[in-house]
């Protein structure tokens, strides 16, 4: 959610592969980065796309089988992905459901560090993301406000969330401490009644626990 987006040609190519040898229809979602575009920017812009597949009649709903949804990502893709299916969980707004989610060596442990972080990132087998690293992305999508935003809520309380003024947030090993369950799924109050899950993870990945 920081540095990689649409125009980056890996990810133009794994859709393309997808399309080509899945047979599927992928929609692959142009989400705004921080540190310009905090949390929940890109959380809410892929939201709106699931919201317009599901929800939205238009010259594109032919080739949606909305029975057969899938949302993924990988890395911090993977979490996105992860907040849409928790969010259309507790909305429950969109005409249908998610089929499945398939989250990608994911970052879901966002409050601190990790053994995997300290054993393989870090330069450690060549792998440059560890717990500095790690750190730096936070900062660029976490802010002071972040904690306080109630997304499921159908009111106006979110409204006034930028007169917050801004503080230092509490932290835990350097990490600041996301009580966002919408970014970090372990504060959620359940993980119940989320779509069939395919998870992978990599042996020596710092994302790895």
């Amino acid at each position: 959610f920081v540095i990689i987006s649409n125009d980056d040609m890996l990810y133009d190519i794994l859709a393309r592969n997808f399309v080509a040898e899945g047979n599927m229809v992928v929609v692959s979602v142009d989400y705004r980065l921080a540190p310009e575009n905090k949390f929940p920017a890109a959380l809410m812009d892929t939201y709106s796309v699931l919201h317009w597949i599901f929800n939205t009649q238009n010259q594109y709903s032919q080739y949606f089988d909305t029975s057969k949804v899938i949302v993924a990502g990988d890395s911090a893709g993977s979490m996105i992905a992860m907040g849409v299916s928790m969010l259309a969980r507790d909305r429950n707004e969109l005409a249908g459901s998610i089929a499945a989610q398939v989250l990608l060596y994911p970052g879901t442990y966002y409050n601190q560090t990790t053994e995997s972080f300290e054993k393989f990132g870090d330069d450690a087998y060549m792998l440059p993301q560890g717990k500095l690293t790690a750190q730096w992305f936070h900062e660029q999508y976490f802010d002071h406000t972040t904690n306080h935003f109630r997304l499921a809520d159908e009111d106006d309380t979110d409204a006034n969330i930028d007169l917050l003024q801004p503080s230092d947030p509490e932290t835990v090993n350097g990490y600041p401490v996301v009580t966002q369950p919408y970014l970090n799924p372990w504060a959620a109050d359940s993980l119940a009644n989320l779509p069939f899950t395919h998870m992978i993870a990599a042996e020596f990945d710092p994302l790895r626990d």
